[in-house]
């Protein structure tokens, strides 16, 4: 596993938890952009299991919220 995947995963984590303690507005607005753009290319650079299972949650766990719409 490539170790840009968990540099970048600690930068998303360390900044969306910096969004969260900070009061400011923009270093709060700042900091939820950089926390969803590293989601964004960890994504990109993360092995295929990874990948393969985030696919799959996304699938099974809407199919959930899709059979309740239906009824």
């Amino acid at each position: 596993m490539s170790s840009l995947f968990f540099i970048l995963l600690a930068i998303a984590l360390g900044a969306a938890f910096f969004s969260l303690i900070v009061t400011e507005e923009i270093y709060r607005l700042m900091a939820l952009i950089v926390a969803v753009s590293c989601l964004i290319v960890n994504l990109a650079v993360a092995p295929w299991t990874i990948q393969v299972l985030i696919l799959l949650f996304i699938l099974f766990g809407n199919r959930k919220r899709f059979l309740l719409n239906q009824r």
